[in-house]
């Protein structure tokens, strides 16, 4: 589920060179097999860090200058919703699953940061 949300992510947003390769990639990994199916913390982590990457991907290309557009509308729009839900996605992964986890969240904030301004990320 998780992984399968990254990969069409990753095909949305990149391409199909990039989806299939890690699609191929996660797919045969022992570890994601075998941690998917196990209810430990660090396999919940690992579920919520995976969702967090693909909310991640879609934020990051529609923020790129060439795809961004910026509806007219007084809420949150499409790319600050993508970051928001990528970094709850982070939040539960290192609050509920393992500590440790919130270390993936560094470069999510730098890059949420540098695309809606620190005024906006954090307001």
């Amino acid at each position: 589920g998780c992984e399968l949300r990254l990969v069409s992510a990753a095909h949305a947003a990149l391409s199909r060179s990039v989806a299939l390769p890690l699609l191929v990639l996660l797919a045969s990994s022992a570890g994601m097999s075998h941690a998917s199916v196990s209810f430990l913390p660090s396999s919940f982590a690992m579920g919520c860090l995976a969702l967090a990457f693909a909310h991640w991907i879609e934020a990051s290309c529609r923020a790129a200058p060439a795809v961004h557009s910026r509806p007219a509308s007084s809420g949150l729009d499409l790319t600050a919703r993508a970051y928001t839900s990528s970094i709850w996605w982070v939040a539960a992964a290192s609050l509920v699953g393992w500590p440790f986890a919130a270390l993936a969240g560094l470069p999510l904030a730098i890059d949420a940061t540098a695309a809606l301004g620190p005024r906006r990320f954090l307001f």
